[in-house]
């Protein structure tokens, strides 16, 4: 538990100070950030859940701080559905094939893209009630523009995330993969009763 927080920490950090806000000639809204990648490798690394709580909570308080209040409560739905899908389809793809970096490339890379598309779909529903719902009763009519906008950001987010989180998970399985076989041939080395110089009987203590 003390791991998700302080991942959802880390991730609502990266969102805060590493946010571009999406203005395209005062059209769409929202921003351009990197907390897709915490996400993505908590939901491989631990699990789907645990990347569901962070990306939700983070996502959540990010909007409320950045005075983005009104996607806040989309936000804790879509990237704690984000995180779920991303982490499910990477469980059950671990399922296919032998461990290696070869697999856990394109398994993490497959779960995570689509967990991002996700992610940039699901937004279309905040995006719609915000630019298209509100503004029925103008005489101009309602302007699907911003909708479709923000959708090919998120799109865009949402992939390049995925690659980035697909290098820092396989980095980070590597490197424990070799601390825990390192740490297992020490086990084993240190099992393994040591000879004694006396111990080993001499040919010419033999012969006498």
């Amino acid at each position: 538990m003390c791991l998700i927080a302080v991942f959802t920490a880390l991730d609502f950090v990266i969102t805060y100070f590493v946010a571009i806000p999406i203005k395209l000639s005062g059209i769409g809204s929202g921003y351009f950030n990197f907390s897709d990648v915490i996400i993505f490798v908590v939901s491989a690394l631990i699990g789907p859940w645990a990347g569901g709580f962070v990306g939700g909570v983070s996502g959540c308080l990010s909007d409320l701080s950045l005075g983005y209040g009104i996607f806040a409560p989309y936000t804790l739905v879509i990237k704690f559905a984000e995180g779920v899908v991303a982490g499910f389809i990477f469980k059950g793809l671990k399922k296919i094939g032998k461990e290696s970096k070869i697999q856990n490339i394109w398994k993490s890379g497959v779960a995570f893209i689509i967990g991002g598309l996700v992610m940039a779909l699901l937004y279309m529903i905040p995006d719609y009630v915000t630019y298209v719902q509100t503004a029925i009763a103008d005489p101009n009519g309602a302007n699907y523009l911003p909708v479709f906008i923000d959708l090919a950001f998120n799109t865009i987010q949402g992939i390049l995330n995925a690659f980035i989180g697909c290098a820092v998970f396989v980095s980070i399985y590597q490197v424990q993969f070799y601390l825990v076989r390192r740490m297992g041939n020490k086990n084993i080395s240190s099992s393994v009763p040591k000879c004694k110089k006396d111990d080993v009987t001499s040919p010419n203590k033999e012969r006498k």
